[in-house]
């Protein structure tokens, strides 16, 4: 069973700081449109033959005209010089901290979190559908990750790695 608690300090600050970054975020309607099932969406450009493409960008923008997670968000924000993105070979943006790429690997790194937190806190799959976008969406996850922070959400994670079959 995964502890509660971020395994260090300095990743418990870190997720404070994302926890902040949300509900700035969410109090902002010009900022990025939240969505927990895209990490970022590239903006998509229709054609006047009713076609459309997605659009190479070397850097999403934090407008209203992108879309992301909270770890897309992080990674976009600059919140985290370190904790960045690439743009991989299928032209989809990917997290990246140091050597480790993905969402799982770079996050978990980062956060000093392990793979059962990373999805508990940040993945669509523990949230209701009422919090997977928008503003309170964010302030949703935010919640999530200070409650996480503070040690007082070891029984519904219980819960969650029985459900799944994870420990």
């Amino acid at each position: 069973m995964a502890t509660s608690l971020p395994s260090t300090a300095r990743g418990r600050k870190r997720l404070l700081k994302v926890a902040d970054l949300l509900d700035n975020d969410a109090k902002n309607k010009k900022s990025v449109r939240f969505d927990l099932d895209v990490i970022v969406a590239h903006s998509r450009l229709y054609l006047q033959d009713g076609t459309d493409k997605w659009l190479t960008i070397d850097k999403p923008e934090l407008n209203c005209g992108t879309t992301a997670c909270a770890i897309g968000l992080v990674c976009i924000s600059g919140l985290f010089k370190d904790f960045s993105f690439i743009i991989n070979h299928y032209n989809s943006i990917q997290p990246v901290y140091k050597e480790y790429q993905g969402f799982y690997n770079a996050t978990q790194v980062f956060f000093d979190i392990n793979e059962n937190e990373v999805e508990y806190l940040f993945t669509p799959l523990t949230y209701n559908k009422s919090e997977k976008k928008g503003a309170r969406g964010e302030r949703a996850v935010a919640k999530r990750i200070r409650q996480f922070v503070a040690g007082k959400l070891e029984k519904q994670m219980q819960k969650w790695y029985a459900w799944t079959g994870n420990k």
